[in-house]
Order: structure tokens, then C-alpha cells, then sequence
């Protein structure tokens, strides 16, 4: 079986993403709400947009550990 896959781009041309990505994460599997979360945490502390996560998230005031 063959795809394409595309980052910043949907199918067709006339949709393309006009900005920049710092980073991309891909998983084969599909992550369980307390793995995305960890993840979400690490990278909002790691790129200082800790800020736009949501007051309640549970790595909002401390980057998650190990």
C-alpha cells in the first residue's frame, strides 16, 4: 500500500501552509489522552509556549519528567 504524505499541504496545490514548523512528531501509534498530554508538556516547555496550553493541563506549570 502507498500514500502520500504531506506536511503543510492538503492534495491538491491550492492549499499550501505558509509558516514555519519547528518540529515534527510522528508516532505509529495513535497516543492515549495522559502520552499526548506528556508530550504536549514537553514540548510547550521546550519552545517557551507553556502559556498556550489550557489552565487545567497537568504539565501547564512543570515540564513532565522521564
Amino acid at each position: 500500500m502507498t500514500s502520500n504524505f504531506l506536511i503543510g499541504s492538503y492534495s491538491t496545490a491550492s492549499y499550501n501552509y505558509n509558516g514555519r514548523i519547528a518540529e515534527i512528531i510522528i508516532s505509529k501509534e495513535t497516543w492515549d489522552t495522559q502520552t499526548r498530554q506528556r508530550v504536549e508538556g514537553y514540548l510547550a516547555h521546550k519552545w517557551g509556549l507553556t502559556a498556550n496550553l489550557p489552565a487545567d493541563h497537568p504539565y501547564k506549570n512543570a515540564a513532565p519528567t522521564a
